[in-house]
C-alpha cells in the first residue's frame, strides 16, 4: 500500500489536476472492503488538500456510497464554497438532498446546474425526479417535460426511460408508465429505484404479489438507493395486507 501511495504521490506532483493520492487510496480500501483505512485515507487527503475541489467531490461521493448523508452534505458544501459554478458540485449537492428528503433544496442545485449546462443528462435527468416528488401538480408537469425530452434526446438510456415513467406515475398516467417501467427492463437488469417505482405502481393496481416482488428485488441492491427507506415501508404495508 505505502509502494501504491508513492506511486500516485509521484503521478499528483507531475499532474497537479489528478485526484488527491489518499483520496484514490480511500477509494482503493472501500472497493476492497476495508472501511477503517478508507476513512483514515479520506482524511489524510481532506487534511492534504482541503481546498482541492476534486478531493472534496470525492469525499462527499464516498460518503454518500456508505450511507453517510450529513457527511455527504458538509462535503458537498465545501466544494461550493470552493467553486460555487461547479456544475459537478451543484449536481452532487442535489443528490445528497435528494436522499436527505430535502427535494425543494435537490431541485434548486438541479436547476442551477441545467442552466449552466442545458445538455447535462445527470442535471436535467435528477431535476426531473426532484420535481416529481412536489406536492403541486404544475411542477410534476414540469417533471414530466424534463423527463419526455431527455428520452427524446437519450432514446438509448435506460434511466431516462425510468425518470419518464416515475414522472408519468406521478401524473397520474398509469398505463404509459408501465410502458416506460418495460422498456427499462428490456434495456438491461432492473435498477433498484425503478423496481420501487414500478412496485408502487403495481400496489395501487391492486397487484400485490408483483409489487411485493418489484420491492424485494430492489432491497436485495446492497449500496444506497434514493428510495430505500421508502421501498421498506411499501414492503412491510404489502406483507401486513398480505397477511390478514
Amino acid at each position: 500500500a505505502e509502494e501504491a501511495l508513492e506511486k500516485l504521490r509521484a503521478a499528483a506532483k507531475a499532474d497537479p489536476t489528478v485526484l488527491t493520492p489518499e483520496a484514490t487510496m480511500a477509494q482503493f480500501y472501500e472497493q476492497a472492503g476495508d472501511r477503517q483505512k478508507a476513512t483514515e485515507s479520506m482524511i489524510a487527503a481532506l487534511k492534504a488538500r482541503p481546498r482541492d475541489l476534486n478531493t472534496r467531490l470525492a469525499a462527499a461521493q464516498w460518503a454518500l456510497s456508505i450511507g453517510q448523508f450529513k457527511t455527504a452534505e458538509q462535503q458537498a458544501e465545501a466544494a461550493l464554497i470552493l467553486d460555487p459554478k461547479s456544475t459537478n458540485a451543484q449536481v452532487l449537492r442535489g443528490i445528497v438532498a435528494m436522499f436527505l428528503k430535502d427535494y425543494a433544496t435537490a431541485a434548486k442545485f438541479f436547476q442551477q446546474a441545467y442552466l449552466q449546462e442545458p445538455n447535462n443528462f445527470a442535471a436535467s435527468n435528477y431535476l426531473a425526479l426532484a420535481l416529481a416528488h412536489s406536492n403541486e401538480p404544475q411542477q410534476r408537469q414540469r417533471a414530466f417535460e424534463f423527463a419526455e425530452n431527455n428520452v427524446r434526446r437519450n432514446p438509448d438510456h435506460q434511466e431516462a426511460y425510468s425518470t419518464l415513467g416515475w414522472t408519468l406515475y406521478r401524473i397520474g398516467r398509469l398505463e404509459d408508465a408501465e410502458r416506460a417501467f418495460q422498456t427499462v427492463v428490456a434495456m438491461g437488469p432492473l435498477p433498484a429505484d425503478t423496481a420501487y417505482y414500478w412496485a408502487r405502481l403495481n400496489a395501487d393496481r391492486g397487484n400485490r404479489q408483483q409489487a411485493i416482488e418489484l420491492a424485494e428485488s430492489a432491497l436485495k441492491t446492497s449500496g444506497p438507493f434514493f428510495m430505500r427507506p421508502e421501498t421498506e415501508q411499501l414492503l412491510e404495508q404489502l406483507k401486513k395486507g398480505q397477511s390478514r
